[in-house]
């Protein structure tokens, strides 16, 4: 049983849901951690939109 206030994985908060944060937060989810994404705005619920990826992505 683990102990009060210790966590068994790493807590890691990616700031955005673009295609690097969201890739990060997988690729750590794959690798054991906990993670929380904080977003102002997420991907809609359509199978594919260019207008969602950014300039810079």
């Amino acid at each position: 049983m683990p102990t009060p206030g210790k966590r068994e994985k790493p807590l890691v908060v990616v700031i955005g849901a673009g295609v690097v944060g969201l890739t990060t937060a997988l690729l750590l989810q794959c690798n054991n951690y906990d993670v929380t994404v904080i977003a102002s705005e997420f991907p809609k619920d359509e199978t594919a939109n260019p207008d969602y990826a950014s300039p810079k992505a």
